[in-house]
């Protein structure tokens, strides 16, 4: 079942737009939530979890989204950019595009003229061009919070002009899922070192250090992830988006800060005692 589900996961790796690789790091997410259920219901054996963690390294390599990046400028952006105004005009009030990196707002005429003066519009060019680049470094970057400055200069490039605009919005979102869906896979990979670890020795590991996970840390602080051993159960646990160490606190229904994202094991195992930890 974990063999198949994450191959399905990773097969759009190749994909050219962006809105793929989403939709592939939603998949990953989804394989780790598996693996995690299905561990509460039976450990893998010492062999199989070296064969899930085989499955697992690499996914959240950052590469696969930089490529969509540049093709999403070569099949969308610069198609648009290059087309007749007549023909561009049309082109945006097709709602073929969404979802494609082209948001499905129309567009009234004298907005639209205004936009194909030339000058503003290779201004327009030029912006969505720097854009791109500053996205490549945002993404190959440290995960910057929403109301940072990176945040910012990329929302105001993305408003300014009429195409840029309308090809910008997919470029932050990207970040954000290539972000939950690398703790969560790294979460998984280090549940399972300590699963392993227990069956070979018998206990949990004091610390993750004894474990000599290769390659695994927070993507959110390019830290070590957070660990627990509690005896009979163990937490280990990314900080999330807010970038702040609550303790391990899992995130309740609409709670939108202050919880980490937690793999506990086995589940619910001392969780009143743990939503008051600091």
């Amino acid at each position: 079942t974990i063999r198949t589900q994450v191959r399905l996961a990773d097969a759009p790796r190749s994909e050219p737009l962006t809105n793929s690789h989403c939709g592939r790091a939603r998949r990953i997410l989804s394989s780790c939530e598996t693996i995690r259920k299905l561990c509460t219901m039976a450990v893998p054996d010492p062999e199989a979890v070296r064969e899930i963690e085989t499955l697992l390294r690499g996914l959240d390599d950052i590469a696969p989204f930089v490529r969509a990046l540049d093709s999403e400028r070569l099949l969308i952006g610069e198609w648009l950019f290059g087309l007749p105004e007549e023909e561009l005009y049309e082109a945006l009030q097709q709602k073929t595009f969404t979802g494609m990196g082209i948001t499905s707002r129309n567009i009234d005429r004298r907005r639209f003229r205004r936009a194909m003066f030339r000058p503003r519009f290779t201004a327009d060019h030029a912006t969505y061009l720097q854009l791109l680049g500053k996205n490549v470094q945002f993404l190959e970057g440290p995960y910057e919070p929403k109301d940072s400055a990176a945040h910012k200069e990329l929302g105001y490039l993305g408003g300014r002009y009429l195409l840029t605009s309308r090809l910008a919005p997919w470029f932050i979102a990207t970040k954000v899922s290539h972000c939950e869906m690398s703790a969560w896979l790294q979460i998984t990979r280090a549940g399972l070192a300590v699963l392993r670890h227990r069956q070979t020795h018998g206990a949990f590991p004091d610390t993750l250090d004894a474990l000599e996970l290769e390659g695994i840390s927070d993507p959110y602080t390019r830290k070590p992830l957070c660990y627990r051993n509690e005896k009979e159960w163990f937490l280990v646990y990314s900080v999330g988006s807010d970038l702040t160490d609550n303790g391990g606190k899992e995130q309740e229904r609409g709670q939108l800060k202050g919880y980490d994202l937690v793999w506990r094991f086995p589940p619910g195992e001392n969780r009143a005692a743990n939503q008051k930890a600091p």
